[in-house]
């Protein structure tokens, strides 16, 4: 080693490291529009965002009890209309994390008052 490299920080395989690599904006946004047109048809044509098909985003039947919000829990919980079956959570409740999407999930506050419906 002479006088010139011994005071140097700079290893011998640091000097070898590639520089970090900058992508342009073009070559990103050519990059998304590829990667998600391979979503779309991996996806077999579907549309890869959730939400955009209101037949399948309220798969258990939410939407058609909104009127319950508000009120107190319903004494006939096998009469309501929906597809799948029905969960009543109360406050502090444990419950299981497994999604169901037909289930109704009945959220109550410490009254009784339902206070959300949500499909899970």
């Amino acid at each position: 080693m002479n006088a010139a490299t011994r005071g140097s920080s700079q290893t011998g395989l640091s000097r070898l490291a590639p520089a970090p690599m900058v992508m342009h904006a073009e070559a990103m946004s050519a990059f998304a529009s590829l990667l998600f047109a391979s979503v779309i048809l991996v996806n077999g044509g579907r549309d890869p965002m959730p939400g955009n098909d209101p037949a399948t985003d309220d798969p258990c039947g939410a939407g058609q009890l909104a009127a319950l919000i508000g009120a107190p829990v319903p004494d006939a919980l096998e009469d309501l209309p929906v597809p799948g079956p029905v969960r009543v959570i109360r406050p502090g409740q444990r419950i299981t994390m497994d999604h169901i999407p037909q289930r109704l999930n009945i959220e109550l506050d410490a009254d009784g008052i339902v206070t959300g419906l949500r499909c899970g």
